[in-house]
C-alpha cells in the first residue's frame, strides 16, 4: 500500500475523530464549556423525573361580556340622498361639502329657461281664453236687453251658452298644463329636505345627468347610533338596556359608554369580517342598534368594536339550545326475545 493511500484511509479519519472528541470535551466536561451545553442536560434530567417547572396559570376568558364588531350608522331618516327630479343640466350648486344645511334650502338649480318660457305661453293662453269669455259675457248682456218676442234671441242665447261652456273647458285644460309645466319648473330648483350636513356632493355646475341621479348626500350627524354584529349563540344573553363599552381604532386607551336600544328580529350573514383570526366569519348574525352620545368623536361610517355586558337574566354559559333527548320505546315482544336469550 502506498504512502499516500494510508494517509487517505487512515491517518485523516483518525484525525478527524480526535477533533470531534476534542470538541465534545470541550462542550460538557472542559473549565471553559458553554454554559448553554451544561444546562442542557439539567433541564431533561428534571423533567424526565417529573418534576417539571410550574407553567403560568391560562388567563379565563371574559364570558360576562359579549364582543363584536360594529359601525358607526345614522338613525332611520337621518341619512338621505338627495337625487335629480329631472333629467337636465346642472346650472349651479350652492352647498359644499360640509356645509350646514336647513330644510328647504335652496341646494342645486337647474338650467330651465325652455320650462320657463312655456310657462309664459301658457299663461298667455289662459289670458286669451279669458279676454274671450269677457266677449261672450258682453255679448249675453246685449241678447238679454232684447224683447223677449225679438225673432232669433233664444238661438242666440243656445249659441252663447254653447260658446261659454265650450270656451270655459279650454280655459281649464290651459290651467292644467301651466300647473303642470309649473310643477315641472319647480324641479329645477332642489331644497334640502332635513336639517344636516351635506357630507357628499357629487355634481358641478354645467354636468348634465339624468332623472334621479345622486346630486348630494346630507345627514345629520347629531342623529348617530352604532350597529353591531353579534353571533346567533350571544343572542340569549343580550337584552335592550345592556351597557356596552365603545372602542375605535385610532383612539388608543380611549372607549365611550352606550346603551342597546334595539336588536333586529332576523338573522343576516356576516358583514363585518372580524380582526380576531380565531373568530368565525361564516356564521350568522344578528344586528344590535346601540345608542351612545352625540359629542363623541366617532364618525359616520367608522368601524368600532363593543363590549356589551351580558343581561341580568341571561344564562351564564352561552351555546346553542339542545332539543331533548328522546329514550327508544322498547316494545313488550323485543323484551320478551331479551328475556328468553
Amino acid at each position: 500500500m502506498s504512502p499516500t493511500m494510508i494517509l487517505g484511509r487512515v491517518a485523516l479519519p483518525a484525525a478527524g475523530l480526535l477533533i470531534a472528541g476534542w470538541l465534545l470535551i470541550r462542550a460538557f466536561g472542559g473549565a471553559d464549556a458553554d454554559p448553554r451545553w451544561k444546562a442542557l442536560p439539567a433541564s431533561l434530567s428534571a423533567n424526565a423525573g417529573g418534576d417539571p417547572s410550574p407553567s403560568p396559570p391560562a388567563t379565563a376568558p371574559d364570558t360576562t361580556r359579549i364582543l363584536a364588531e360594529g359601525h358607526v350608522a345614522a338613525r332611520p331618516g337621518a341619512e338621505i340622498v338627495v337625487g335629480a327630479e329631472m333629467a337636465g343640466t346642472v346650472a349651479r350648486v350652492l352647498v359644499q361639502e360640509k356645509s350646514a344645511v336647513r330644510a328647504g334650502d335652496l341646494l342645486v338649480e337647474f338650467r330651465g329657461a325652455e320650462i320657463k318660457a312655456a310657462a309664459e305661453e301658457a299663461v298667455a293662453k289662459v289670458s286669451e281664453i279669458d279676454a274671450e269669455l269677457a266677449g261672450i259675457e258682453r255679448e249675453q248682456a246685449r241678447v238679454d236687453k232684447l224683447p223677449e218676442k225679438q225673432p232669433g234671441r233664444d238661438e242666440a242665447k243656445d249659441r252663447l251658452r254653447t260658446r261659454r261652456e265650450a270656451t270655459r273647458a279650454r280655459r281649464a285644460g290651459a290651467v292644467a298644463a301651466y300647473r303642470r309645466i309649473e310643477s315641472e319648473f319647480a324641479r329645477t330648483k332642489i331644497h334640502a329636505p332635513i336639517d344636516g350636513t351635506v357630507i357628499a356632493r357629487h355634481v358641478d355646475a354645467g354636468e348634465t345627468v339624468s332623472l334621479g341621479a345622486p346630486l348630494l348626500k346630507i345627514a345629520d350627524l347629531n342623529r348617530l347610533r352604532i350597529v353591531a354584529e353579534i353571533d346567533e349563540y350571544d343572542i340569549p344573553r343580550c337584552a335592550p338596556g345592556c351597557a356596552v363599552a365603545i372602542t375605535a381604532p385610532g383612539h388608543a386607551g380611549r372607549s365611550w359608554r352606550g346603551t342597546v336600544e334595539d336588536i333586529a328580529d332576523f338573522l343576516t350573514p356576516r358583514r363585518i369580517r372580524p380582526d380576531d383570526p380565531g373568530r368565525l366569519t361564516d356564521t350568522r348574525v344578528l344586528a344590535v342598534r346601540i345608542g351612545f352620545d352625540p359629542l363623541t368623536p366617532l364618525k359616520l361610517g367608522q368601524r368600532v368594536e363593543v363590549a356589551i355586558t351580558e343581561s341580568a337574566g341571561a344564562s351564564a354559559t352561552p351555546g346553542p339550545i339542545l332539543p331533548p333527548t328522546t329514550t327508544p320505546r322498547v316494545g313488550r315482544g323485543s323484551s320478551d326475545r331479551s328475556e328468553r336469550h
